[in-house]
């Protein structure tokens, strides 16, 4: 900029004559190039080139006569000892010479309104385009396609200067093609308004060349076309004439060159041309039939797509874009991303099973179909679809290689070279499209990822579009992952320099009821779909598409009651493909044998990730994996027969094996797992007890996995028959080293393998009464990390996840527990003196939370904290409800409607947002404020909403409409707190003092004085007489609302007091400080009751249960506290963990606590000490509604298996079980005096019971 300003030149602005243009690109062009090119710039002939250029507006003449000049140059020498190509130095200079001449041919006004934006910035962009094309052929295409791009802001160009301007994109995008094939050109050329002409050589054989005059031209190729062509041909004496169009052919042209006359003539789109050497039909016969295979013409159902939204300065979050039926689906945005031609690369994420292979191969196929349309109409084509599964190429150590094994290997593609590929990838041909990144990014450390990464980002280039597809889970806090597929991350590795490429993250969403039924409706009757549609289990689970073909298969199954979750619905889809093989023809193995088979098959893909296995590959499995079984030849050739036939893999033309889903690779790896820790529940373990040789008479046996399998063979060759299996042992460690511990287990694996564990409940170590996992922690003890792996950092992920209290108060000391997840768990006097805790997680991170409120009745308590986040919880069981975000920064206030169906919170970010508490919607944004809000309250009626704020104003709104009332102006400061007494609203602020205001006239009623520091909290007593005040200087007053005056001052707290809040009853006052205590006050007398501690940090919100026996409290320290008020007991600590308790009821006197759980079974706990009293086993399925009689002496449960079950609490004995309903029973609730139950079901029914016979006295 420097340099152009001593030249006189306005760096945003270049002048218009040639002499201000030229000097203007060199500038921005030669800032740190070396000498010779410089002089080369400066030489006369070569200005004379490019002022020919400008003023015949024909950037063609810039490669024609510049590059026979550099062909004569004395200096060129001097260039090429430099290592520097010349012709690629002008080159790039002429392409940003043309932009600096295009920019300069607009009006003045345009230019000083500044509508196009800098051009300096607009060139250093150019530049870096520039730097990431290392090949003269690159530059030239994106000379091209610079040279095509008009501006709305300029005026229209000319019709002769767009022929030009269109035929010298065609020149270079032709030339680029034939130097890459390596075609040598004569120096014949012919450069006219409507066409040019080149000659070129192609070889045929050594020495020997085809000559071929080419003649390019703007618009429809016609008859005068062929005949110009023909003249030129014989006139130059040329072997062949090809005549090339960016467009159409006329069918006369066509017919023309098909005379015998005209044998050695061509007429041919550019697309035409392509084809000659680039010939891809054998890859788009493999994607028909891949989408054939899959069905996908016919069961695709359109998906639904996110896209975060950040301020490009702060990197904050603004929004959450939702792409649906309104925009066309993700489709529709794909199609916006290829029209956009600043955006280059997108990463679609999405959970396992969420459809990002079957819309991968959907959009293929209908950009596909766009291809062969426009193929066959004879127009120019759209960008040819590319799907690369990198399952098939996790090993490729290069982008190189890997498309090579592509092209050559997979599809025997013509194509000559990889060059020719890169230089269709730069010309806009191809759409290429990577499917599971996360095949390479699962096995190996994080900078191998980000590696990995940059090395498939190499054919991110100007001119190209690339879609990247990878499961969510391995970017688990999502923000690493979005830096890194956002490109973010570019600096650590030195895979590319330059300008970063425009990359942009989307999210697949799962299903919603519609589309599960639409897609359920492509596969089943419509009885079936309202089956799986009526049931909240399946339904759950069909939000994944992946799973809706296997809950048909296992519906069954389901029907007859059985327990149902993600990893028993592949058991049951599994066990009947299993004996559908078997029945469909003859076989020699057992579903024990084939069950074995796939299970290590399937670690060997995962873990190897070579995701598919030839056919002559299966023998040599077959002997390791069965050993001397199948010693002689017959035997292997029945056994690969038989392990061949799994409809659970699917075969390809070459003989190459791979699993129909990679979801069924994990299960069955799971599986393995669960039985090689000893610790694979009953139904799981039946899957594997038909074997064949079983001894039916011998007593059942425990097995090791590899034991169970291995079979041995007697002196006649025959196999020694076994007893029947009754469940398997966890094997020994070094077993367990080289698989279970070899790596940390993916979420996808970790989610299918917790429901195969035996439930806890169930000891499974009989004699030392703990579980199996319990013991494999304890077996790391002493032992190296090379010995133990990740076996103990797995274990303990594993036991966690069934149970978060489950090494509470163990002796872990100098375990080896390698990679675990502790973020969730209960490490009450946990002994981890030297323990190994390499790579382990411990609690999430909230961010501070700065507010708190109850929910009028009581059972909902919401959040906000620093990081924008409301969150809404359920107090009874600590379970996080929902996640609310929009905010783009610090929420400092959250508020409940009274009839709790409004979520009310303000924030830094100057916003008040409204939300629904059913669905998490952000209802409205209400703007307004001018700085930040600080404080929110509803009034009692919900119908009105107070805002205070930073801008010394509080604000009124209608909550029906969103309007905004009324602005309350006289605080001459910060208002940090608000709060309602019917028509009256209480403010505190910065300006030291209380206001009371008439909420119908916005005037001020009364201004309280005797605070010397800023008032941070008001609060209400329930009567509206009293009022409490918290401020900065470390003290709450108590105030008459009728008259003022300050009634009592309450000293004790040594920091800031942030918040108070009244018991309902109005006698006890608590109050939170930044001295990270929160303290109890009795409001008669003023006295301190209790001081209540733990919190480490500063404590920001109270609040207080409608009862007033449980206070809770938020602060920095990123946790929030359940308290006891009469005994100050910290009750619970919420964490941010995800709960899989369905209903909790206190017992009358609220001594005990009942809570039924997803596991089946009911906990009974001691309310004060949180101690497990009970566990009642019994129901089949999940324990949906528990309940307590009015004496407290018997408890109900109802049950997803459709049972309500009667309990005695005293001794946990099953009084009865009362049978009847058909379908899930979500609700039983006793009557007044306890001698009727009633039950509701999903069978539409309520069910009155008489308690002591157990008979049903009435259905409703």
């Amino acid at each position: 900029i420097k340099l152009l300003k001593k030249f006189n030149l306005d760096p945003d602005h270049p002048p218009a004559d040639f002499s201000g243009v030229y000097a203007y690109a060199l500038v921005e062009y030669g800032v740190g190039k070396p000498k010779p090119i410089l002089a080369l710039f400066r030489q006369q002939e070569i200005q004379k080139i490019f002022r020919k250029a400008l003023d015949q507006n024909n950037p063609s003449i810039l490669l024609k006569e510049g590059e026979a000049f550099l062909d004569g140059y004395a200096l060129g020498d001097e260039i090429r000892e430099l290592g520097i190509d010349a012709h690629r130095e002008l080159a790039a200079f002429a392409t940003v010479f043309i932009e600096v001449a295009k920019r300069s041919r607009t009006p003045a006004e345009v230019l000083t309104n500044q509508q196009i934006g800098s051009l300096h910035k607009r060139i250093e962009n150019i530049q870096q385009r520039l730097d990431r094309l290392p090949t003269l052929e690159g530059i030239r295409t994106e000379m091209a396609r610079l040279a095509a791009q008009d501006y709305p802001a300029l005026p229209a160009a000319s019709p002769s200067t767009q022929k030009n301007c269109r035929a010298f994109v065609l020149a270079q995008q032709m030339r680029g093609w034939f130097e890459t094939l390596g075609y040598r050109f004569e120096r014949y050329e012919v450069w006219e308004d409507t066409y040019f002409e080149w000659i070129i050589n192609i070889p045929v054989r050594r020495n020997r060349y085809d000559r071929i005059l080419v003649r390019g031209i703007e618009g429809e190729a016609g008859i005068k076309d062929v005949a110009a062509l023909r003249q030129s041909v014989e006139e130059q004496r040329t072997d062949e004439g090809w005549l090339v169009t960016a467009r159409r052919i006329s069918r006369a042209a066509r017919d023309e060159v098909e005379k015998e006359e005209n044998h050695h003539l061509g007429c041919y789109t550019f697309d035409e041309l392509l084809d000659q050497d680039a010939e891809f039909s054998g890859y788009l016969d493999w994607l028909e039939e891949e989408v054939k295979r899959r069905d996908i013409e016919k069961k695709y159902v359109p998906l639904a797509c996110t896209k975060e939204e950040f301020d490009p300065v702060t990197k904050r979050r603004l929004a959450v874009s939702r792409y649906d039926e309104r925009d066309g689906w993700i489709d529709g945005y794909i199609d916006l991303w290829l029209d956009d031609p600043a955006k280059e690369h997108i990463s679609i994420l999405g959970e396992f099973g969420t459809g990002k292979t079957w819309f991968v191969f959907h959009y293929a196929w209908t950009a596909l179909q766009r291809y062969r349309d426009a193929q066959k109409r004879g127009l120019e084509r759209p960008r040819l679809p590319l799907v690369i599964p990198l399952r098939d190429y996790a090993k490729a150590v290069s982008v190189e290689s890997l498309f090579s094994e592509f092209f050559f290997r997979k599809h025997k593609l013509p194509i000559p070279h990889y060059e020719a590929f890169e230089q269709l990838n730069r010309m806009g041909k191809l759409l290429l499209i990577f499917d599971g990144f996360d095949e390479m990014a699962a096995k190996v450390d994080r900078q191998a990822m980000i590696n990995n990464f940059w090395e498939l980002a190499k054919v991110v280039v100007p001119g190209a579009k690339v879609i990247l597809t990878c499961r969510t889970e391995h970017f688990p806090e999502a923000q690493e992952g979005r830096a890194l597929l956002n490109a973010e991350l570019q600096a650590s590795t030195a895979a590319l320099t330059g300008e970063t490429p425009q990359f942009e993250v989307l999210e697949l969403e799962k299903f919603n009821d519609s589309q599960i039924r639409q897609v359920l409706s492509l596969q089943a009757a419509l009885a079936t779909v309202e089956q799986v549609i009526s049931n909240p289990q399946l339904l759950d689970l069909a939000r994944r598409p992946v799973m809706t073909e296997l809950i048909l298969e296992a519906l069954p199954d389901i029907e007859a009651g059985k327990p149902v979750d993600m990893s028993r619905v592949y058991l049951y889809a599994v066990r009947r493909k299993m004996e559908r093989d078997i029945k469909a023809e003859r076989t020699f193995t057992s579903s024990a044998d084939k069950l074995y088979f796939l299970c290590e098959l399937s670690w060997e893909m995962l873990s190897t990730d070579q995701m598919s296995l030839n056919y002559r590959l299966f023998p040599e499995r077959i002997r390791r994996l069965f050993g001397s079984v199948v010693r002689e030849e017959k035997d292997l050739d029945h056994w690969h027969f038989d392990m061949m036939g799994q409809t659970m893999l699917i075969r390809n033309s070459e003989g190459d094996y791979t699993p129909a889903h990679r979801s069924l690779l994990e299960f069955f790896v799971a599986y393995k797992f669960a039985a090689q820790l000893g610790a694979l529940a009953n139904d799981f373990t039946d899957l594997a007890q038909a074997q064949s040789y079983i001894d039916e008479g011998a007593a059942p046996q425990s097995y090791t996995w590899s034991s169970y399998f291995r079979r041995q063979m007697d002196e006649a060759g025959k196999i020694v028959p076994i007893g029947p299996l009754q469940g398997f042992v966890r094997e020994d460690l070094a077993q367990l080293r080289n698989a279970f511990g070899q790596a940390p287990l993916t979420k996808a694996v970790m989610d299918l393998i917790v429901p195969m564990l035996e439930p806890p409940q169930t000891p499974l170590v009989r004699g030392e009464q703990e579980y199996s996992l319990l013991y494999i922690l304890e077996a790391t003890r002493g032992k190296t990390e090379t010995e133990v792996g990740f076996v103990g950092g797995n274990a303990a992920t594993l036991l966690l996840k069934v149970d978060q209290g489950a090494i509470a108060g163990r002796d872990l000391s100098r375990t080896v527990i390698k990679g675990a997840d502790f973020a969730n768990a209960s490490l009450h006097r946990v002994n981890f003196a030297s323990a190994n805790l390499a790579d382990s997680v411990f609690t999430k991170d909230l961010g501070s939370v700065s507010s708190v409120v109850f929910s009028p009745d009581g059972k909902l308590l919401a959040t906000g904290d620093s990081n924008g986040v409301v969150r809404l919880w359920e107090t009874a069981s600590g379970r996080e409800l929902l996640t609310c975000k929009g905010h783009t920064t610090l929420v400092n206030s959250v508020a409940l409607s009274p009839s709790s169906e409004m979520l009310a919170s303000g924030s830094d970010d100057q916003t008040v947002r409204l939300w629904n508490v059913s669905s998490g919607e952000c209802l409205k944004i209400l703007q307004g404020h001018t700085n930040r809000v600080i404080s929110i309250t509803f009034s009692s009626d919900g119908r009105t909403l107070a805002s205070g704020s930073y801008d010394a104003t509080v604000r009124l709104w209608d909550v029906s409409n969103y309007e905004c009332l009324k602005t309350l102006q006289g605080h001459t400061n910060r208002v940090y707190s608000v709060a309602f007494s019917g028509d009256v609203l209480v403010t505190g602020s910065d300006d030291l003092t209380v206001r009371l205001w008439d909420v119908s006239s916005g005037e001020c009623l009364k201004t309280l004085q005797g605070h010397t520091n800023r008032v941070y909290s008001v609060a209400l007593s329930p009567s509206r007489e009293m009022l409490a005040s918290g401020s900065s200087d470390q003290t709450v007053r108590l105030w008459n609302v009728s008259s003022g005056e300050c009634l009592k001052i309450l000293r004790g707290h040594t920091d800031v007091v942030r918040s108070v809040a009244f018991s309902s009853d109005g006698r006890t006052l608590a109050s939170g400080s930044y001295d990270a205590t929160v303290r109890l006050w009795e409001v008669s007398s003023g006295e301190c009751l209790k001081t209540l501690q733990g919190h480490t940090s500063r404590i920001f919100s109270v609040a207080f249960s409608s009862k007033g026996e449980m206070l809770a409290s938020s602060g920095g320290d990123q946790t929030v506290r359940l308290w006891d008020t009469h005994s100050g007991e910290c009750l619970k600590m919420l964490q941010g963990h995800p709960n899989n308790i369905y209903s909790v009821a206190f017992s009358p006197e609220g001594k005990m606590l009942a809570s039924g759980s997803s596991n089946q079974t009911i906990t009974l706990w001691e309310s004060r000490t949180s101690k497990c009293r009970f566990t009642l086993p019994g129901h089949t399925n999940w324990v949906l509604s528990v309940t307590f009689s009015s004496t407290g002496k018997m408890l109900a449960s109802g049950s997803y298996d459709a049972t309500v079950r009667l309990w005695d609490v005293t001794s946990s004995e099953c009084l009865k079980t009362l049978q009847g309903h058909t379908k899930p029973v979500w609700s039983v609730t006793f009557s007044p005096k306890g001698k009727t139950l009633a039950s509701g079901s999903v069978d539409q029914t309520v069910r009155l019971w008489n308690i002591s016979s157990g008979e049903c006295l009435k259905i409703l």
